[in-house]
């Protein structure tokens, strides 16, 4: 099924930056940090950007059809919508339009199976409010006591 739903992020919550061919992403209200490499990385980009499903697909399949195959393309773009769904970090919105038209993907890079890692290692420290929860060391010390052992 090819879809023309749009997504935005979840909430403000949610914030993401770009490290090179890699998208890492931050749910500040839980912690949890991911990390989305290639072609994960374009998708979320046309994500943000209002891309519809539809229209990443089709750059997908511009870009990576020969070596991948289009059913295969679509069911891993399908997969990978639903698992960002799933950590709620977009919601659809189809009030989102476009916003520009950027570049095509990158020829020459190597398709890999969009994928989303997730990594809670770090939950405790992005959890600490700087204001609140530290003692005269800073931030990110914690301050201790009944409620932070």
């Amino acid at each position: 099924m090819i879809h023309t739903t749009r997504y935005r992020l979840f909430d403000a919550n949610i914030a993401s930056e770009h490290f090179g061919e890699e998208a890492v992403v931050v749910n500040l209200m839980t912690g949890v940090y991911y990390s989305m490499p290639g072609v994960a990385s374009h998708i979320w980009s046309r994500i943000l950007e209002g891309y519809s499903v539809a229209e990443i697909r089709q750059d997908l399949i511009q870009a990576y059809v020969p070596e991948t195959g289009e059913e295969k393309l679509h069911a891993e773009l399908e997969d990978f919508v639903q698992s960002l769904l799933a950590h709620e970090l977009i919601m659809a919105d189809d009030t989102v339009s476009r916003q520009t038209d950027t570049d095509a993907i990158p020829e020459g890079e190597a398709y890999t199976t969009p994928a989303l890692e997730v990594f809670q290692d770090m939950k405790e420290i992005l959890l600490l409010d700087p204001v609140h929860d530290v003692n005269s060391l800073g931030w990110p010390t914690r301050i201790s006591g009944p409620e932070n052992p």
